[in-house]
């Protein structure tokens, strides 16, 4: 239910897949066995991009899971790319007849107003955004989009426009599929771990107390949001795989202090970053197995430039999503 609820939102306010069945399915499969496969086939897609950029541990199945992550994202990008290509942006030029158009169009395709949480509202928000931060800031700071700038637009003044405007849509859409990505994936992952965790009877009066909270209409998703926090902490299973990039040839030294010896990490090293067992040290937190609500937790969405940028988004609506615990 959770990965069912979480891909279907993405699908509808950001990423502008329609999950409806068309007549061929309806008569095939039906109505809701129709949205039940386009649901799993939206999912394995993002799952994929998820599995290549997060999980890619193991030099044996890495190809494979390289090979599907770039199938999957072509067809994410394409569909994205033209759902861009389709929307009007405003530009200040446009005259009242052509808005008219396009309200009597979405009117007539929906039958009611376009919603401001719509996904066409979103990717033309986030295409308007783009335009306040133009693509050459960007790419003349980034290494790898300065080359693909000299690839592409070379050339007539034309072909370099044109170039440009693909270049600015791929970089939308590149940022929407990261966020439905990791939504419709990592987010539904912690949902689901918090519900497993709370299921186990070793925290059977917190999962009361848990229960009583989504049940009651007095209670905040700050107060949810506590046992949450503290499940994902406890029982997180997330750990990622890095392989060492050094700037020179010396080999990195950390100190690890309490009376422990120095690590030394050379170049090409395979690293483990163990958050679970980050999460549960004796020495940064107290009772580290208990469930303790309003527990300060600093680095439980990353720390520095790599902290979760979404932390409000999370607040909100994770609490909402484990509502099925009045179940």
């Amino acid at each position: 239910m959770i990965d069912a609820t979480c891909v279907s939102w993405v699908c509808e306010t950001i990423y502008d897949r329609d999950l409806r069945p068309n007549e061929k399915d309806k008569k095939r499969l039906g109505d809701e066995a129709t949205k039940k496969y386009k649901e799993i086939e939206a999912r394995e897609d993002f799952a994929a991009c998820y599995a290549y950029i997060f999980r890619n541990g193991e030099p044996e199945i890495g190809l494979k899971v390289r090979e599907r992550a770039l199938n999957a994202s072509r067809a994410l990008e394409d569909h994205l790319v033209n759902r861009l290509g389709e929307l009007t942006r405003d530009k200040g030029d446009k005259h009242f007849g052509e808005y008219l158009m396009r309200f009597l169009k979405e009117f007539s395709a929906t039958g009611k107003i376009r919603s401001r949480t719509s996904a066409q509202t979103f990717l033309d928000r986030i295409m308007k955004a783009a335009d306040l931060k133009p693509l050459k800031h960007v790419v003349d700071r980034t290494p790898h989009l300065r080359e693909l700038k000299v690839k592409y637009q070379h050339g007539d003044a034309k072909r370099s426009e044109q170039a440009g405007d693909l270049l600015e849509k791929q970089r939308v859409a590149a940022n929407v599929i990261a966020l439905s990505v990791v939504i419709s994936v990592h987010f539904a992952k912690v949902c689901a771990q918090a519900v497993d965790f709370y299921l186990d009877e070793k925290y059977a009066s917190e999962r009361k107390r848990l229960v009583e909270l989504c049940t009651s209409k007095k209670s905040t998703n700050d107060e949810i949001m506590d046992y949450i926090r503290e499940a994902q902490r406890i029982g997180q299973k997330f750990g990622l795989w890095r392989d060492v990039s050094l700037p020179g040839t010396k080999p990195l030294v950390i100190q690890q202090g309490y009376g422990y010896p120095d690590v030394i990490i050379e170049q090409g090293d395979r690293v483990f970053a163990d958050f679970s067992f980050a999460h549960n040290d004796p020495m940064q937190f107290e009772e580290p197995h208990r469930v303790i609500p309003g527990r300060k937790i600093k680095s439980l969405q990353g720390l520095g430039v790599h902290k979760c940028p979404a932390g409000a988004f999370i607040d909100e609506t994770m609490a909402e999503v484990c509502d099925v615990f009045r179940f």
